[in-house]
Formats: structure tokens, sequence, C-alpha cells
């Protein structure tokens, strides 16, 4: 009888919280088109220079769609040109001991997920900026001689204080001006999850307009269909996350889903609070045995 309390008592602990089978089936899907792994699990985090938490249920089950509709907007092969093997989603990621929103090297795209619905836009940005970073470090086609040259003139990249500063003219965040690379992968993320508002705002800004160009005719070269019928197609999809706000409904194809995306931690206190149910009926239940 104390076995059965037990057991019953770790059943409903673990299964508080599991991840959901859409989940499941959303990781399977992108391991199966893009011949890639996709891992969450603690242990899998435990590097010795990349560290972090293993991801919260609840955060995937709200992730997994995010993640399934950003990378079905490439190319089937696009890992295998950018030679990734694996994703690994998580909290608390940390380089050398600094917290980071992603990374990306040595076959491996690092994403810290998000824990708050008005994360999505930037998750989603996330991940198209750590894509560039594989395409750019796997495909010498991408190392930008002449991109430096399309930046206002006397401006130069600066990696101190550029969050204090106001976001100059050209670029499209803070955090592109702290170096080339971190532009470029920038004004990419922003090309593909805000493409309509950046189509509108580059009318405004030639150097923002030349950049855009210039990634576009890379990126083609790297694959060809990462070419025109390609940005058209993410020009009339348009965006379905609203900057800096909550997630709005994905529809898209044959994988369609209706409904908020990206719940993101929405309830993490359930786990929590499934895990001192589950203890407090553990006692209840061993207390009734022993009398």
């Amino acid at each position: 009888m104390n076995r059965l309390c037990l057991g019953l008592a770790i059943t409903l602990f673990v299964g508080c919280c599991p991840v959901s089978p859409g989940a499941i089936r959303a990781k399977e899907r992108i391991e199966e088109r893009y011949t890639i792994e996709v891992l969450f699990d603690e242990a899998d985090l435990r590097g010795s220079f990349v560290t972090g938490k293993g991801a919260y249920s609840e955060v995937l089950d709200g992730f997994f769609p995010l993640l399934e509709a950003e990378l079905g907007r490439y190319p089937n092969d696009i890992f295998l040109k950018a030679d990734v093997r694996t994703i690994l989603l998580g909290h608390h990621i940390r380089m050398g001991g600094q917290r980071v929103g992603g990374l990306a090297g040595n076959g491996e795209i690092y994403l810290t997920l998000p824990l708050s619905a008005g994360a999505c836009h930037q998750a989603a940005s996330t991940i198209h900026h750590e894509v560039f970073h594989t395409l750019e470090q796997a495909n010498k086609k991408l190392i930008a001689d002449g991109w430096t040259a399309l930046n206002p003139q006397g401006f130069s990249y600066r990696s101190v204080d550029w969050w204090k500063e106001a976001t100059p003219a050209g670029f499209v965040s803070r955090y592109a001006t702290s170096n080339e690379k971190e532009d470029r992968a920038e004004t990419f993320a922003e090309m593909v999850v805000s493409g309509f508002a950046l189509q509108k705002w580059m009318g405004q800004n030639r150097v923002l307009r030349a950049k855009v160009t210039y990634l576009k005719q890379k990126l083609e070269q790297v694959d060809p269909m990462m070419g025109k019928r390609f940005w058209d197609g993410i020009a009339q999809a348009g965006s379905f996350l609203e900057p800096g706000g909550a997630c709005g409904v994905y529809e898209r194809g044959e994988t369609a889903t209706k409904g908020p995306l990206c719940r993101c931690a929405r309830e993490p206190q359930l786990c929590v609070l499934g895990a001192v149910l589950s203890l407090g009926l553990l006692w209840g239940l061993w207390r009734v045995v022993i009398r």
C-alpha cells in the first residue's frame, strides 16, 4: 500500500505539467523536415562554456508552434547549407557566465525561451538572427567586404554602451550598431519578421534600403530558393507578431494552427502548485496507511 501511495504521488508530480502531444509533434516535424535535432532538457545544456536551465513544459507548448512557423519560412535544405545539426532550447542560457538571448556556432543554435507573451516578437526575431549567423559562418560568400561602406558617413561600430544610445538612421536596432556581424543579423531578422513594416521604413532610409538589397543578393548566392520569390512570400505573409506586444494568430498552409501563439510560461506556477499538491497527497495517504 505504501508503494502504491508513493507511486501515485510520483506520477502526479511528474505528470503535473508534461509537454503536450501537439508540441512533441511540432518538434518531430521540425526534426524530420530539416534533419536536425531539437533538445530542451537541462542535461543537454550543461556545457563547459555554454550553460542553461531546462525548458519549462508550459513554455514549450507555446514556443514550438512559433518555432515551427518561423522555420517554415525557409527552404527545407537551409540548415544543411548552414551546417546546423542541433537546436537547443532553454532558460537562463549563459555563455562564459553572461546571459544571452541566443547563440550560434559549431553546428548548434541556442535559444533562450521567452517567459512572457509580450516577448514573442523578440523570440521570433532571435530565431532568425541566429539562423543568419549560422548562414554567415558556413558560407564565405556572406562575408561582407563592402558592408561597412553602406553605413552613414563617419559611423563606426562600437561595443561599449551601445544600449544607452538612440538607434541611428540606417540601423534596425541599437544592438546592430555594436559590430557589423550583429548589424547584418539584426537587419536580416527584421527583414523576415517585420517585412511589410520594414518596407515602409526603408522608403525613408537610403542606408537601410542598401543594406536590405545587399543581404538579398548575398542570400540568393547561398541558396537560389532565397531569391525574389522567397522575399515576395515574406511580404505577402506579413507579420503575425506585433512588435513589443502579444503574439497574434498564425495560419499558414497545411500546418495552420489557430489560437494565440507562445503562451510563454503563462502559468509556470502550475508546475509548482502541482508539486505541492502531489506532496500533500503523499503525506495524506501516508497518514491514512499508518493509521
